[in-house]
């Protein structure tokens, strides 16, 4: 995946959407923003990772979105929907249906920190991918559902299904030689460890959450 740092436009993303699918390995290309965040349920608070997509465009890159296809599509422009993982849900005792705060940090200006926005989802689905990172811990909402949520300090990125998976590695190298700053290639075989690192960053959030309660 391509990743650009917090605030990018629609139109630097799309301005670099025909050089990655003009990639030979490149099977497909979806574009979305995450961000850190917290999910409140009662005096409850958890860690999670939000990654706004958009279903027709995401499920072309994604398994886990073409495999639960019915509860993604739920995610529309403007609809305050969520879908999440199972332990997730277990931990919270959520279940479609059901609402919950999402706190997401807004961007820092000069030396003023914001406080986290609360803003109220709908539970649209709850998915069993079986495994432990995304049932506990992964949160999809529209992409522009996110985009609002973070007030342009999401992350920007365009997801990209490959040909052959163990090619990644490689794959990242050539692209990021055709990408300009501040753009970064980010293959598979690296997700996981920024992810957990992310995850716990956030947990510094969740006394300031606690106080707006």
């Amino acid at each position: 995946q391509a990743l650009h740092p917090q605030g990018a436009e629609p139109s630097v993303v799309a301005a670099v959407m025909p050089r990655l699918s003009a990639e030979p390995a490149v099977r497909a290309a979806a574009p979305f923003v995450t961000s850190p965040a917290l999910l409140v349920r009662g005096d409850d608070v958890r860690s999670v990772i939000v990654r706004g997509i958009a279903l027709a465009q995401e499920v072309r890159v994604s398994s886990v979105v073409e495999r639960f296809a019915a509860a993604f599509s739920r995610l529309e422009p403007g609809s305050r929907r969520v879908v999440i993982g199972v332990e997730l849900a277990r931990m919270l005792q959520l279940k479609a249906g059901d609402s919950v705060l999402v706190a997401g940090a807004p961007p820092t200006t000069g030396a003023t920190t914001r406080l986290p926005t609360l803003t109220r989802f709908e539970v649209a689905g709850v998915i069993d991918v079986g495994h432990h990172e995304y049932d506990s811990a992964m949160l999809w909402m529209h992409r522009d559902d996110a985009t609002t949520l973070f007030g342009g300090g999401a992350t920007a990125g365009v997801a990209m299904r490959l040909a052959d998976a163990q090619t990644a590695p490689a794959v990242a190298t050539r692209l990021a030689a055709t990408l300009p700053a501040p753009w970064q290639l980010r293959d598979w075989t690296r997700t996981n460890r920024v992810w957990f690192e992310a995850v716990q960053s956030q947990k510094r959030m969740i006394g300031v959450i606690l106080t707006l309660i």
